[in-house]
């Protein structure tokens, strides 16, 4: 994870990807266009903490629960929320009347309610029995107030989406001037490249003489040999 959190192109591409969910997010928050994608992203990730909650809170249970009549009750607790998992999920695919159009808390009301009651009912069921461990007093009215709670959340949800969808789009904005924070100490780290020597493309001169240098003596050569001859003409003359 170092080595990307230092490498400036990742770092790059995840900024650009915040900062289009950013844009995409207030721009649905704010109801410009009909985009729906930050509450389609809403109702996944409600589906993906409520699967969460079913598979590590609730599914333990059931072997504990000993009881017939408690354990019936929690599996039909479960089977409730793993059909408004799914209606939230594939919201725009499938429509499911009530669990289909909730929004987050009204989602998470539910869940409190269904637990709640399941408990209340497991307290009386197992009232009196010895062998099942009993619910104290302060812990049935907690659950009554609880349930309540819930009940008020389905009916009138305390945060809307729309508010978490503009919580959504402050953190990927955040997130995303953090990553091209990165990008630019990141792109400045790296090392400088040498700068490539120019070639030369002048030849290495020779010491061999040109063309016009090597027949300039010949042609001097005449010349020369007619001053000789003259010299042998005339030394010839004085001798007579």
């Amino acid at each position: 994870m170092q080595k990307l959190m230092k490498n400036w192109i990742f770092t790059m591409i995840t900024c650009i990807l915040l900062s289009v969910l950013a844009v995409l997010m207030f721009l649905d928050g704010f109801g410009v266009g009909d985009l729906y994608i930050g509450q389609a992203i809403i109702h996944i990730l409600t589906a993906v903490v409520l699967l969460l909650y079913i598979i590590f809170a609730l599914i333990p249970l059931v072997p504990r629960y000993r009881h017939g009549g408690v354990r019936a009750f929690l599996i039909l607790e479960i089977f409730v929320l793993l059909l408004t998992a799914f209606a939230q999920a594939f919201s725009n695919a499938v429509s499911i009347p009530f669990f289909s159009t909730m929004q987050a808390c009204s989602v998470v009301g539910l869940a409190l309610w269904l637990h709640c009651s399941m408990q209340l009912i497991r307290a009386y069921l197992v009232k009196g029995v010895k062998e099942h461990r009993q619910v104290p007093l302060w812990l049935f009215c907690l659950y009554i107030l609880l349930g309540a709670a819930g009940v008020w959340q389905m009916v009138k949800p305390l945060i809307a989406n729309r508010y978490f969808i503009f919580g959504i789009a402050v953190l990927a904005l955040v997130f995303a001037i953090i990553f091209g924070v990165f990008t630019v100490q990141n792109r400045k780290a790296l090392p400088k490249k040498p700068k490539k020597e120019k070639k030369k493309n002048k030849k290495n001169k020779t010491d061999a003489p040109s063309t016009e240098n090597a027949t300039a003596p010949a042609a001097e050569l005449p010349e020369a040999a007619g001053k000789q001859e003259k010299a042998v003409v005339s030394a010839q003359n004085n001798k007579k």
